[in-house]
C-alpha cells in the first residue's frame, strides 16, 4: 500500500531508486579497485627506494652521495651549539666592525680634521676584520669531501645553510701517496681515514665512523685513487 502510494504521488522515485542502487555499486567497486592498485603501487614503489637507499648506503658516521661526477663524502655529525654560537658572534662583530668603518666617514670634516691617513687606515683595518669575521660566520660548519672521478681530484669543502660551497683546499690524485686508517679513536668505537700528501707527515681526514664502514669506504677510495695512478 505505501509502495503504491509512493508510486502514484512520486511516478520518478520508482525507477530512479534502481539507477542509484547501481550506481552506488559500481562507483564503489571502481574506487576499491583504485585503492587496491594505489596500494600495490606504494608497495612497490617503497621496496625500489629501500634498495636504492641500500645500494647507495648511508654510512654510520658518514654520508657517501653519487653524483654526476663521482661522490661526495660528508660526516652526519650534528652541529655543535658551541661552533653555532661562534659563527652567531662572529656575524655579529663583524657586522659592527663593517658599520664603524662606514661611520668614520659620516662626518668628513672631523674625519679630515684628525688626519685622512689614519682614518683610511682604520676603515681598511675595520673592513678587512669585518669581512673575514662575516665570511667565517657565514660559512657553515660541516667538511665535505668531493672525490671527482673525471678531473680525478680530490676537494675538500664547507657547505653554508643556503647550501653554497667554500673550497678549503684541493688536490690532484696523484699528490697522494698512502691510504690508511687511523685506530688510535677504537677505544670509542671509531676510526678515521686519513690521505697522506705524497710522503710528507701531511694528512687529510676524509671520514671517521666504525672500523667496518671505514675498511668498505678505504677500499672504494683506494681503487678509485691509486688505480688511476697506474693507467
Amino acid at each position: 500500500m505505501v509502495t503504491a502510494k509512493v508510486a502514484r504521488k512520486c511516478p520518478n522515485f520508482v525507477w530512479r531508486v534502481p539507477v542509484f542502487c547501481h550506481f552506488y555499486r559500481f562507483t564503489y567497486g571502481c574506487r576499491t579497485e583504485v585503492d587496491n592498485m594505489t596500494a600495490a603501487y606504494s608497495s612497490d614503489h617503497f621496496s625500489i627506494d629501500a634498495d636504492f637507499i641500500s645500494r647507495f648506503s648511508r654510512l654510520e658516521g658518514t654520508n657517501v652521495r653519487e653524483t654526476h661526477w663521482g661522490y661526495v663524502i660528508k660526516g652526519t655529525e650534528a652541529e655543535h651549539l658551541r661552533v653555532r654560537l661562534a659563527q652567531v658572534a662572529s656575524c655579529f662583530l663583524g657586522g659592527a666592525f663593517l658599520i664603524s668603518a662606514v661611520a668614520l666617514w659620516m662626518f668628513p670634516s672631523r674625519a679630515l680634521s684628525a688626519g685622512f691617513e689614519l682614518h683610511l687606515a682604520l676603515t681598511c683595518v675595520f673592513l678587512a676584520i669585518g669581512f673575514f669575521l662575516v665570511r667565517y660566520g657565514t660559512r657553515g660548519t660541516m667538511v665535505e669531501i668531493e672525490v671527482d672521478l673525471n678531473a680525478k681530484e680530490l676537494r675538500e669543502v664547507v657547505r653554508n645553510r643556503a647550501g653554497r660551497p667554500s673550497l678549503l683546499g684541493k688536490w690532484a690524485f696523484d699528490s697522494f701517496g698512502g691510504l690508511f686508517i687511523d685506530r688510535s679513536k677504537l677505544s670509542s668505537g671509531e676510526a678515521a681515514l686519513m690521505l697522506r700528501y705524497r710522503d710528507t707527515a701531511t694528512v687529510v681526514e676524509v671520514a671517521s665512523g666504525p672500523l667496518a664502514r671505514i675498511e668498505n669506504l678505504r677500499d672504494r677510495l683506494g681503487r678509485d685513487v691509486f688505480a688511476s695512478q697506474l693507467r
